[in-house]
């Protein structure tokens, strides 16, 4: 959702939220998003809520849901290093991890890369699968960043925001429980 009288910017990938097919990216039900309440499950988590990023605490602009049908790759726990993901974990094959290890150096020549998931394919450890009605959330921010889920670190794209509007949504302190 791009607000009225703003222009979306580009994200991490280089290329703005309408370039994509939408659910080709995104965290899958369930997995779980570090924020400074704790792990906190996807489907949980609302605009205005305090994320762990590379950058420190950022507040959630927006949250979507869609059901994705199509290539999907799974990680087993461990995958990508230790804790790397927590657990094993499905995410649809477009969505963008952070590397910043040595696949980052052989695979694009540089200290950190943001890369599809399809990418890091070994046929052992990271699979590929195809999956159905798999609910999956898509996380934006005012500027790029990268997130934790399951201890991986994925990219999430930014969107243009009407400050004021943003604040009157975000100000108030919310108390809530999480399951």
């Amino acid at each position: 959702m791009t607000f009225s009288g703003k222009v979306a910017l580009q994200g991490v990938s280089g290329r703005s939220p309408s370039d994509r097919a939408e659910g080709t990216r995104g965290i899958a039900a369930g997995a779980r998003v570090m924020t400074l309440d704790g792990e906190i499950a996807v489907e949980h988590l609302v605009a205005g809520d305090r994320i762990v990023t590379r950058d420190g605490m950022r507040r959630l602009v927006a949250v979507r849901s869609s059901s994705y049908s199509g290539p999907a790759m799974r990680l087993a726990a461990g995958a990508l290093g230790h804790d790397r993901p927590q657990t094993g974990i499905v995410l649809p094959a477009e969505t963008r991890v952070h590397l910043r290890d040595w696949r980052a150096k052989a695979m694009f020549g540089a200290p950190t890369a943001d890369a599809a998931v399809r990418r890091l394919f070994d046929g052992e450890f990271v699979t590929e699968t195809r999956v159905t009605d798999l609910r999956v959330f898509t996380l934006t921010f005012d500027v790029a960043q990268v997130i934790y889920v399951e201890g991986l670190e994925i990219a999430c794209e930014a969107e243009a925001v009407d400050a004021e509007a943003w604040l009157a949504r975000t100000a108030a302190p919310r108390h809530r429980a999480h399951g």
